[in-house]
C-alpha cells in the first residue's frame, strides 16, 4: 500500500475532531510537498484531502485560511490588476501601486486583514474561488448562532452533474443494456465484469466530479457512505451499500452479471440480480428488495420528478405522521407535479416536518383550532417554491421581533436542514393590522417588507434553478 492508498483509507475510516483534521493534514501536506513538482497529481492530491477532511466546510484556523486562499489565487490590488507577489515563510512580499509591501503573517491572521489591504471587491473574489464562505450574516442579534449561509444552487448543480456522470449515473440508474457493460469492459480494458472493479471507478468518478463542486458535508456524506460503505446511510438506515461483501459474493457466485439489471438484462440473465432482507421506506413507503430497487430508491433520494413527485411524497408523509392532527388543502393547479428538481429529498422532507411539528406546537400552546394548511408547489423562471400555509392563525411575534431575533426554532431549522438546500421566507399576519413578508434566510440581513393584508403564517422554501 502506497501512502496516498494509506491517507485515502484513514480518512475512509477515521473521524476527526476539528483540531485532529488540522494537525493531520500539516502533516499529509508536508509529506506530499517534499516530493516537490515531480508529478501535478500532488496537488490535486493536497485539495482532495481537504475536501475529504471538510477543510472548505468547517471553520479553519486564521492561518489554515490565508493558506487556502494562497493555493486558489493570487493576490491583487484593489483595481484588480495581478501584483507581483512572493510568497515567505512567515508571510508574503507585494508590490503594491508601485510600493514593496512585505507582511508577515502571525498565527492571529484574519481574513478581514487581507479584506483591508486589497479592497472589498477583489477579497470576494478571492474567497468565493478559494471556496470559502464570506459571512452574510447582517447585523441581527440573534444570529451568532447561525450558520454561515450556504447558496443552495451548488447543491442542484453537483446533484445534476452527477446524474449525468458516464459512470456515476449508473449507481442512480439500473443497467438495462448489455452494451452499456460492453462499453465498460472496453473503455477499462477488461475481459470480464467485475464488481469491485467497478465500484472502485465510481469511487475515483466521484472523487474527480468533487474537484469540480462545492458540496456540504450531509451530502457528501450521503453519496460517500452509499458507495463506499462504513455506515447505515439515509434516513432509513440503510446497510446495503457499493461494497457489500454479501453483494461482493454474490457477483462472484454469478459471474459476468450486474448486480442491479434493468427488465432486458434480467430477462437476460434469467435473474433479478443481488436480492437482500427488505425493507420498507419512510421516506417513499416503497418495499425495496433488490440492489435494483435500491439505485432507483437512491435516485429518489435527490431526485424529484413525475414519477417521484414531491405531491406523492408528502401525501404519504401527511398520511403517517400528521393527517389525523392537520386539515391539509392540496390543490393540483398550486400544486404541481411534474416539477423536475434536484436537491436532498430526504432533508426537504425533514425540513416540511419540522415546519409542520413548529405550526403544532404554536397551536397546542396558544389553544389554537386544528390548523388548516394550504400547500404549493410551483415554478417560475428562477425558482421552485414549497408553500405550507397555516391560515387559521397570526404570529405570536411582532414583525420586528423576528427580524431582530428569530428563536430557537427557526434557527435548528435554518441550521440542520435549510442552510445549503433552499432559502425561507415568511409571510405574516403579526397581529395589530400588521401584515409582512421576511427573508428569513437567503444570504442577506433580514428585513421586514410590509404587506398591505395577509392571512395567517406561511413558511416558503424557495429552491433557485
Amino acid at each position: 500500500m502506497n501512502k496516498f492508498q494509506f491517507i485515502k483509507e484513514l480518512l475512509d475510516t477515521k473521524k476527526f475532531n476539528p483540531q485532529q483534521k488540522e494537525r493531520f493534514f500539516k502533516l499529509v501536506s508536508a509529506e506530499l510537498e517534499n516530493v516537490g513538482d515531480r508529478d501535478q497529481k500532488i496537488h490535486e492530491d493536497i485539495l482532495l484531502i481537504k475536501d475529504r477532511l471538510g477543510l472548505r466546510e468547517e471553520k479553519l484556523s486564521l492561518r489554515g485560511r490565508f493558506d487556502v486562499l494562497w493555493e486558489q489565487t493570487k493576490l491583487k490590488n484593489k483595481t484588480g490588476e495581478d501584483n507581483d507577489v512572493e510568497k515567505k515563510n512567515t508571510g508574503f512580499a507585494v508590490d503594491l501601486d508601485g510600493t514593496h509591501v512585505e507582511v508577515d503573517i502571525p498565527d492571529d491572521f484574519a481574513p478581514f486583514d487581507v479584506k483591508a489591504l486589497i479592497g472589498e471587491e477583489a477579497y470576494t473574489e478571492m474567497m468565493e474561488e478559494a471556496g470559502l464562505e464570506i459571512n452574510t450574516k447582517g447585523n441581527n442579534t440573534s444570529d451568532s448562532k447561525l450558520s454561515r449561509y450556504i447558496d443552495p444552487k451548488g447543491l442542484s448543480v453537483f446533484l445534476l452533474a452527477y446524474n449525468q456522470d458516464s459512470v456515476l449515473k449508473y449507481t442512480c440508474h439500473q443497467i438495462d443494456d448489455i452494451d452499456i457493460i460492453n462499453r465498460f469492459l472496453e473503455e477499462h480494458n477488461l475481459k470480464e465484469y467485475d464488481v469491485k472493479i467497478h465500484q472502485e471507478k465510481i469511487n475515483d468518478a466521484f472523487i474527480d466530479l468533487l474537484k469540480h463542486h462545492k458540496i456540504n458535508t450531509k451530502i457528501y456524506s450521503l453519496i460517500n457512505t452509499y458507495l463506499n460503505g462504513t455506515k447505515p446511510w439515509s434516513s432509513d438506515k440503510i446497510i446495503v451499500n457499493w461494497k457489500s461483501p454479501e453483494m461482493f459474493k454474490w457477483c462472484e457466485a454469478n459471474e459476468n452479471m450486474v448486480p442491479h439489471p434493468g427488465l432486458n438484462l434480467s430477462n437476460l440473465y434469467r435473474s433479478r440480480g443481488y436480492e437482500f432482507t427488505s425493507f420498507r421506506s419512510k421516506i417513499t413507503g416503497q418495499r425495496i428488495k433488490s440492489f435494483s430497487q435500491l439505485v432507483i430508491h437512491f435516485k429518489n433520494l435527490f431526485h424529484i420528478r413525475a414519477d417521484n413527485s414531491l405531491k406523492d411524497l408528502i401525501e404519504y408523509r401527511n398520511k403517517e405522521k400528521w393527517n389525523d392532527q392537520v386539515n391539509f388543502e392540496i390543490d393540483s393547479t398550486s400544486f404541481w407535479t411534474n416539477i423536475e428538481m434536484f436537491t436532498d429529498v430526504d432533508k426537504l422532507l425533514q425540513a416540511y416536518d419540522n415546519v409542520i411539528s413548529m405550526l403544532l406546537t404554536s397551536a397546542n400552546k396558544f389553544n389554537l383550532p386544528k390548523p388548516n394548511v394550504k400547500l404549493n408547489f410551483i415554478e417560475d423562471e428562477k425558482n421552485i417554491s414549497l408553500s405550507i400555509h397555516h391560515k387559521n392563525t397570526v404570529f405570536k411575534k411582532t414583525g420586528n421581533n423576528l427580524v431582530n431575533r428569530i428563536g430557537e426554532n427557526h434557527t435548528e431549522l435554518i441550521n440542520n436542514l435549510i442552510n445549503g438546500l433552499c432559502d425561507l421566507y415568511l409571510n405574516a399576519d403579526f397581529d395589530n393590522n400588521e401584515y409582512g413578508h421576511i427573508n428569513l434566510w437567503n444570504g442577506k440581513p433580514r428585513k421586514i417588507t410590509p404587506l398591505e393584508k395577509f392571512e395567517g403564517v406561511e413558511h416558503i422554501l424557495l429552491f433557485k434553478l
